[in-house]
């Protein structure tokens, strides 16, 4: 299947506030529906979020992973036990038993650190660059709330409580990856998911 054959469905009358009516919000519910069971797959536009939320990320993870190692290893995962949350560096990960050449940052919800759940906690910050906790967290917000939405218009499309598949207190995993051109280093059968 070809990108294009991917359906965008504006999720914009889904929107809290949205002064939409009734039966536009059980279309775009059916467009959702429709695209999960026939295809699988779909995009969304009039989200809500945006551009410059999104191209804020965009940079902020570009000049993150652009910091010399050692910075980046000041909050490695290691330091997180079994909140799993901080820097990775290429070639500590593994993906069906090769090693996965990315990098990455994980965060989820920030919570206290006597939170006993594995993945529950606080979150590894960088000093650099600057302001990356409060967007972060903002945009993980704003992903969660889409998140529910889309659940809450899949529950209303199969004609049940719209609430149904909402978010009781989900698991968030966030993950920022930075994939380097492959350069050999690790062997030739490895590759970057």
């Amino acid at each position: 299947m070809a990108a294009a054959d991917v359906p965008i469905i504006d999720v914009g009358c889904l929107l809290p506030g949205s002064d939409s009516s009734e039966s536009s919000r059980r279309a775009c519910e059916a467009k959702i529906l429709a695209a999960a069971i026939e295809v699988g797959f779909f995009y969304i536009s009039g989200h809500g979020v945006t551009e410059e939320m999104q191209q804020q990320m965009d940079e902020t993870s570009e000049r993150f992973f652009a910091l010399p190692l050692a910075e980046k290893r000041r909050i490695e995962m290691k330091h997180a036990g079994t909140d799993w949350k901080g820097y990775f560096e290429v070639g500590e990960e593994y993906t069906s038993g090769i090693i996965d050449e990315k990098e990455g940052l994980y965060f989820s919800r920030e919570l206290p650190a006597n939170d006993p759940r594995p993945l529950h906690g606080p979150n590894q910050w960088p000093q650099n660059p600057p302001g990356m906790r409060q967007l972060v967290l903002g945009y993980m917000d704003a992903m969660e709330s889409i998140a529910d939405m889309l659940l809450r218009a899949i529950g209303s499309a199969l004609g049940l409580p719209a609430d149904h598949f909402a978010y009781r207190e989900p698991t968030t995993l966030f993950r920022i990856m930075h994939s380097p051109p492959h350069d050999g280093a690790h062997g030739d059968d490895t590759f970057a998911v």
